[in-house]
């Protein structure tokens, strides 16, 4: 029996032949596993810091555990890359139905969120 393997995509194909078997037969070798990148050091789990290692592909997380890797880019404190993510907490003070368009909605100084706010109580607007 002889074999060989062909590239074909990002997948080997494996041709196998057997000898007085007439034609070959043609499998598909599980694809070459990428490197993902990975990082070690101390992240936050949504509850506490903890030691661990994050491998990503692209924008996605692919690994997140305990224990340090021994191909990590990078060893120290992991930290989310910064995205503007503030909020409006304030405008929870706003309860009524919102009708109208995004300017008479929101535009300074006589829109509605506006004009809500001025007239609240500061205890009104920490509550909301």
């Amino acid at each position: 029996m002889a074999a060989r393997s062909a590239r074909k995509g990002s997948s080997a194909i494996k041709v196998v032949s057997l000898k007085g078997a007439g034609r070959p037969t043609f499998k598909r070798a599980p694809p070459i596993a990428r490197p993902v990148p990975r990082v070690s050091g101390w992240f936050y789990d949504g509850a506490r810091f903890r030691a661990g290692t994050v491998g990503w592909d692209g924008d996605v997380l692919t690994e997140v555990r305990a224990g340090t890797a021994r191909d990590a880019i990078a060893k120290g404190l992991i930290l989310p890359a910064l995205w503007n993510a503030h909020t409006h907490l304030g405008d929870a003070v706003v309860t009524q139905e919102l009708r109208g368009t995004l300017e008479e909605l929101v535009a300074p100084p006589n829109g509605l969120k506006h004009r809500v706010l001025a007239k609240a109580k500061d205890e009104a607007i920490i509550a909301a």
